[in-house]
């Protein structure tokens, strides 16, 4: 008999792929193994945009960068191939980078590109010729223990966030949670009350991924919050 979180997860699966719109699917790739010569895009993705995607698809850095690069088959898996290294190379990926690609429904991926400190990489100055204005983002992986705390990492909060305990509001599809970020030690923050109804209300699983974007806001401290699901 199958639980009802597992229902739970299916329903949010369907709805994901059949009823949002197509410029908010998304999908993470950690850089490991050979990343610098080709990069493997997920199979549900893949298989989702089967027949829109033709044989070259544009990287688009929000640095000003793009990259045309082609797509291939190997071992029925669709692969970054030609062209990828040109885009690693650029943006200086190292092993453990994360990348977060959204597609933007007209053959360009919007990467997003994060250092092991879940903050967002400062590019190369030949890349900050045209960039765009700065955001302040985080992402950090949901790992067993955050479900009842999320730990904000010290590189990030010392830049953003004063050390002192404030209340910060995050948001989802429209509707917000309060939560209390409270200071764990002198090194780091954690996301603590407010953070269990936040998870439970946007069903978070053992590895999805909290993609933070920092609001500009003199009054309060706001948090858009874009949730990537381990199972793309």
């Amino acid at each position: 008999m199958s639980k009802p979180w597992m229902k739970q997860k299916e329903l949010d699966e369907h709805r994901y792929w059949n009823h949002t719109g197509e410029q908010d699917k998304n999908f993470f790739k950690v850089m490991i193994g050979d990343f610098h010569e080709r990069m493997i895009i997920p199979d549900k993705f893949a298989q989702h945009f089967r027949g829109q995607i033709g044989r070259t698809i544009k990287l688009a850095s929000r640095h000003g960068y793009t990259s045309d690069v082609q797509i291939t088959k190997n071992l029925a898996k669709l692969v970054l191939d030609s062209g990828w290294k040109a885009f690693a190379r650029a943006h200086n990926l190292r092993t453990g980078d994360f990348l977060v690609f959204k597609y933007d429904g007209n053959s360009e991926l919007k990467v997003l590109i994060f250092g092991p400190s879940g903050c967002e990489k400062i590019p190369a100055c030949n890349l900050m010729k045209n960039a765009a204005p700065a955001k302040e983002w985080l992402a950090t992986p949901v790992s067993s223990y955050r479900y009842v705390s999320h730990e904000i990492s010290r590189k990030y909060a010392e830049v953003y966030l004063p050390f002192v305990e404030q209340m910060v509001t995050l948001q989802h599809h429209g509707k917000k949670w309060e939560v209390r970020c409270c200071v764990k030690n002198k090194k780091s923050k954690r996301l603590m009350r407010g953070w269990m109804h936040f998870v439970r209300g946007n069903n978070l699983q053992l590895g999805d991924v909290c993609l933070f974007e920092l609001l500009r806001n003199k009054k309060k401290y706001v948090m858009n919050v874009h949730i990537i699901r381990k199972s793309l």
